[in-house]
């Protein structure tokens, strides 16, 4: 169990980049002025309401190194709207799949079917879904929103947003006060009477068809640095079949 929390963690985050899925449950009306004009150059900063929207499927593809435990491998996400993500890595010796297919968790290692998850496991599948979410559920008022102040990342400074639904875990965002792009983000996780997280930081933005997109991050889990993934390509609105998002073997890479 601890290896697929950290495992997790290595994942996480790339998925913002693909920026798009709305879950919109229980959304904030009397948002203060300063986030909301905060949510607005965030929205912009990643190409505007039209290019957000446009986007209905990505298929995204990179290189990822973990060091918790160390190995290296492709990875692939799948992700379409509604509500459908697939997360597979390849690494040396082993592979790992992660699926949420619309209310329904799947998550194993090198065995198929992969078996349905529950509990804390589902959750941290559909953090992972959160995380494609945010601009678009920024865009669409898909979150109770909350000014959380100003820190730092990397020592860059940034304004922090709570963001809480009734679909996941609670989230942070970090903005880069100078792009207005997420630099960073963070889900909670209750276990028991203890609290952990999921972050990444990221970098290297660059426009795809009209849009920006991250492509490097790091991650984090409990605090603990695991891994980075460098993305190689992004491909907005191909198809993908919807047998992709059941608990089997991916399609050919």
């Amino acid at each position: 169990m601890a290896r697929k929390i950290f495992n997790l963690g290595s994942l996480v985050f790339f998925l913002f980049c693909s920026v798009l899925m709305h879950d919109a449950q229980g959304a904030e009306t009397d948002t203060p002025e300063k986030v909301k004009s905060l949510v607005d150059k965030v929205v912009q900063s990643y190409g505007g309401r039209e290019a957000i929207e446009r986007v209905k499927s990505l298929f995204i593809k990179g290189k990822i190194t973990a060091w918790t435990p160390v190995d290296e491998g492709i990875y692939i996400i799948y992700f379409k709207i509604p509500r459908k993500l697939r997360v597979n890595i390849a690494y040396r010796n082993y592979t790992e799949d992660r699926i949420l297919n619309g209310h329904r968790g799947y998550e194993g290692t090198d065995g198929y079917p992969l078996p349905e998850v529950t509990g804390i496991r589902y959750l941290s599948i559909v953090y992972q879904y959160k995380s494609q979410d945010i601009p678009y559920g920024l865009l669409h008022d898909a979150y109770r929103l909350s000014d959380e102040g100003k820190e730092s990342v990397n020592g860059m400074p940034v304004e922090v947003l709570r963001l809480e639904d009734k679909g996941g875990p609670p989230m942070k965002i970090y903005i880069d006060l100078k792009t207005f792009r997420i630099v960073k983000i963070s889900g909670l996780f209750s276990i028991g009477e203890n609290e952990t997280s999921l972050s990444s930081e990221f970098a290297d933005f660059r426009g795809v068809s009209g849009m920006e997109f991250p492509f490097r991050f790091t991650n984090y889990a409990g605090g603990q640095k695991v891994a980075r993934t460098l993305i190689e390509e992004y491909k907005i609105n191909t198809d993908i079949d919807h047998s992709v998002f059941e608990p089997r073997p991916p399609l050919p890479r």
